[in-house]
């Protein structure tokens, strides 16, 4: 009878343990560019930064935060200074699973912003931290991608190149 209810409880709980880590399994992975496209023209300041959705899974409601991050010394240790750096669209419905066979790279996007990277960015101790939060649609589970840009060195003039490459190319 006690053997019964043991074999019972442990086939539930093992039952629900590998559900949950399929489940997990099927997260958004994020993918960020190491490198920032800077698109600046005549017309103005333009940074742009490329995402691709590494998953086959579609990913839904996409949030992207970007933030200029400055340490600075007080009594008792450092504090930082955050400012937000304003995205042209911060949020996206859909964004779709990565395919080698879609020739349309619906797994990749870029957001830009026309806040001058260059000149908020004034000193070696700043960085600029980005964070993707997407979700998996039938799970609801969420991933939240970070990337952090410690010198103004990963501004590359040029634009992403298409698909499924994440370096920035000059332009012509």
């Amino acid at each position: 009878m006690i053997e019964s209810i043991l074999i019972g409880i442990f086939s539930s709980l093992s039952a629900s343990g590998l559900f949950l880590i399929v489940l997990f399994k099927l997260r958004p992975i994020i993918e960020i560019s190491p490198e920032i496209a800077d698109q600046s023209n005549n017309d103005g300041p333009c940074y742009a930064f490329k995402f691709i959705n590494r998953s086959k899974y579609q990913a839904f409601d996409i949030s992207i935060e970007t933030i200029l991050i400055t340490p600075i010394q007080v009594p008792g240790g450092p504090v930082n200074h955050v400012k937000e750096v304003i995205l042209r669209k911060s949020h996206f419905h859909e964004l779709g699973g990565f395919s080698p066979k879609d020739k349309e790279a619906h797994y990749a996007f870029r957001v830009a912003t026309f806040d001058d990277l260059r000149s908020l960015w004034i000193s070696d101790t700043q960085y600029l931290r980005i964070n993707v939060v997407a979700s998996h649609a039938l799970s609801g589970f969420s991933s939240v991608q970070t990337m952090v840009f410690n010198t103004k060195s990963q501004i590359k003039k040029g634009k992403h190149r298409f698909g499924n490459n994440l370096n920035v190319e000059p332009l012509e």
